[in-house]
């Protein structure tokens, strides 16, 4: 997105490695989490796919190095991100008209990580090296990571190997709350009852690898980039699970684990055709495959091949008042699965979906006016592999318009706007299978009855900015308002599905809007003597409700986090930095859909120190942080698990790293 994004209108959040909590995170939803806007789905501490502004799933791109993972994380809540966060150099979280330029699913936004797999070099042609072990006493879990990045005539290498493991983490007091339901139905309308283990969080441990090589080659006009990634992670699900969902007398809490592979090549180049007009490249090609095994047997299991080219293009004549991007986009993915109860059936039936697009950019200044118009319009086409003649075409268009007002005194008004379109999803169309990990039956269009294919996911937003920024201060206050025309989202049936015993969730399309704030303020350095201090204030909130069709009154839509405000606190003096986070979050009383329970307010407090020592070329590095320091009972309303499995309680984190 190098040439493309530097066009496109605020707001996003841009943040580098060193920026984010020294604590150490398995998942990268959770490092994230203290961002404005956004939020962690958590399924246990492997699992947590960013949200943003409420949305999850598909509307969330996730993109690591330019492209799509290409991992299923957003085809189940219990599938992890196939990226670990320590290997990030720098994320930029996408929101509003900017997420345009990711995919037409991106309405929510977009998580654009860029890793370490291609190396930086520097100016003294000199080999370097990193090195980093971490302990976190939440689940006696370790980390290892090396890295070494060197010189040669054909270019800069990079070589790193990163293990994490991890054992099932403390929680603090019961995994299931006691104010809901308990046991478990299988159909027979009969609740098995189950265990409820105290101080412990069964079945929440993990094991992972990462292996990546990377090579660049940097000319005068143009630079080639080349890499090949290799991740593996098991890791268990949560506390729920059943080894026979037929036998109502057997339940084991610790039988559920997902083993995920994923390799990944990916190539770019940028040229530099002439002044101001350059070209930049991405391919990539991700192979990715896990298993569901429940009691020692794969219950599921899952393959992606993916296949994404991107060619951007941007002209920037020198001294010229506006900018010119255009751009092109192919996708191709393969995605089966398969259930082991029905060796003949499927949890989705296997799906080709094709994507085509061409995009484009153009800005302007003009005194003290920016003014930004762009769009994108794709095919996409979806289709059963084994049943030919079962598909849909769909042709989305997406707009964006945005104008930027400079202020005096350092004040900024922006007006954005988006006009957008969303073509279903193979899950929403084709779905037709259990998920024993998330406890539901998912049922697609197709396979409802009566039968029929969804249209588009039409719908457009406005967002208003106003920001400040000041030597030693900053305030940005950003609201929006987003209505549909037809909204996609699951929604629990009244029926069940005999053989699994699950709840039958069916995929509906009806209209819905989405509202919300975010407020942040910041002082760099007050003038009390504290040179180095910094303070952060902020709050953000989400609303969102879906039209009931039986009554014609709005419902709320499943898994919207609530109010949140926090306070941050750093402060920097010689080598030392030290900081201090309080996060509070209202409870989450809007719950009637999906059979969802209200969440209870929870109140956080972390704590982290940090020494940097420089010992001629090396720099050393160690940390301390005490995560939910008041061992507070954390459960996330935008987590399908947080009624059985809250987050883990009173941990400390210890890191030493040296870079060479």
């Amino acid at each position: 997105m190098r040439a493309v994004s530097a066009l496109l209108p605020q707001p996003a959040l841009e943040v580098d490695r060193s920026a984010l909590p020294a604590a150490d995170y398995a998942n990268l939803g959770e490092a994230l989490s203290a961002l404005p806007g956004v939020h962690t789905s958590s399924f246990g501490p492997a699992v947590g796919r960013p949200v943003i502004r409420g949305y999850s799933g598909k509307r969330v791109e996730m993109v690591g190095d330019g492209l799509a993972m290409g991992d299923a994380s957003a085809a189940g809540p219990d599938h992890a991100v196939a990226l670990d966060p320590r290997l990030i150099r720098k994320v930029t979280i996408v929101r509003g008209p900017a997420s345009l330029l990711y995919g037409g699913s991106a309405v929510g936004g977009a998580v654009d990580a860029e890793t370490s797999l291609f190396p930086l070099g520097n100016t003294e042609q000199r080999a370097t090296a990193q090195t980093e072990a971490a302990y976190d006493s939440a689940g006696d879990g370790w980390l290892g990571h090396l890295a070494v990045e060197t010189p040669s005539p054909a270019g800069w290498w990079s070589v790193q190997g990163l293990s994490r493991s991890a054992g099932d983490i403390n929680i603090p007091g019961l995994a299931r709350r006691t104010d809901v339901p308990h046991g478990h139905s299988h159909g027979n309308s009969q609740l098995t009852e189950e265990p409820n283990p105290d101080g412990t969080l069964p079945n929440s441990y993990q094991q992972s690898q990462t292996g990546l090589v990377g090579w660049r080659y940097p000319g005068k006009k143009w630079q080639v980039s080349a890499g090949a990634v290799f991740y593996r992670n098991e890791y268990g699900v949560p506390f729920h699970s059943h080894a026979d969902s037929t036998d109502s007398t057997t339940v084991d809490v610790n039988s559920a684990v997902i083993d995920m592979r994923q390799n990944r090549l990916l190539t770019e180049a940028d040229v530099e055709w002439t002044e101001g007009l350059t070209s930049h490249l991405r391919f990539g090609y991700t192979d990715y495959a896990h298993d569901e095994r429940d009691a020692g047997r794969i219950a599921s299991q899952y393959g992606i091949d993916t296949h994404e080219l991107r060619l951007e293009t941007l002209l920037s004549l020198p001294d010229a008042p506006w900018r010119l991007a255009v751009g092109a986009q192919g996708k191709r993915e393969i995605f089966r699965s398969s259930s082991a109860t029905n060796r003949d059936g499927t949890v989705f039936p296997a799906t080709e979906s094709t994507d085509l697009a061409g995009f484009g950019v153009f800005s302007a200044s003009w005194r003290e006016w920016d003014f930004v118009a762009a769009g994108r319009i794709e095919h996409h086409e979806l289709e059963l592999i084994d049943f030919p003649g079962y598909g849909k075409g769909y042709t989305p268009q997406t707009y964006a318009a945005s104008i930027t007002r400079r202020l005096p005194a350092g004040w900024e008004l922006g007006l954005h706007q988006t006009w957008l379109e969303r073509a279903p999803t193979a899950e929403e169309l084709f779905g037709n299978g259990g998920h024993v990990s998330s406890g539901l039956f998912e049922r697609g269009s197709v396979f409802q009855f009566p039968s029929f294919y969804f249209e588009t996911e039409k719908g457009q937003g406005t967002e208003l900015e106003l920001s400040w920024i000041h030597t030693r201060a900053s305030v940005s206050l950003a609201g929006y308002y987003q209505e549909y025309d037809r909204y996609l989202f699951l929604q629990r049936s009244e029926y069940t599905d005999d053989p699994t015993g699950l709840p039958i969730f069916e995929h509906r399309q009806q209209p819905s809007t989405r509202k919300g704030f975010e407020v942040v303020a910041r002082l760099f350095d007050p003038a009390f003597g504290l040179e180095g201090l910094s303070l952060e204030a902020g709050m953000d909130a989400v609303e969102a409700t879906y039209k009931r069709l039986q009554d014609g009154d709005d419902g709320p839509l499943p898994r919207i986090p609530p109010l949140r405000y926090w306070l941050e606190t750093t402060y920097r003096w010689a080598d030392w930095k030290a900081r201090v986070r309080w996060t509070h979050a209202e409870a989450q009383r809007d719950a009637d859909l999906n059979s969802e329970t209200a969440t209870p307010a929870y109140d956080r407090l972390d704590l982290s120190l940090q020494r940097t020592w420089g010992l001629g070329r090396f720099e050393i590095i160690a940390a301390a942080a005490l995560q939910n320091a008041t061992n507070a009972t954390i459960r996330h309303h935008t987590s399908f698990l947080k009624d059985v499995a809250p987050e883990a309680g009173r941990h400390l984190v210890l890191s030493l790293s040296a870079a060479y």
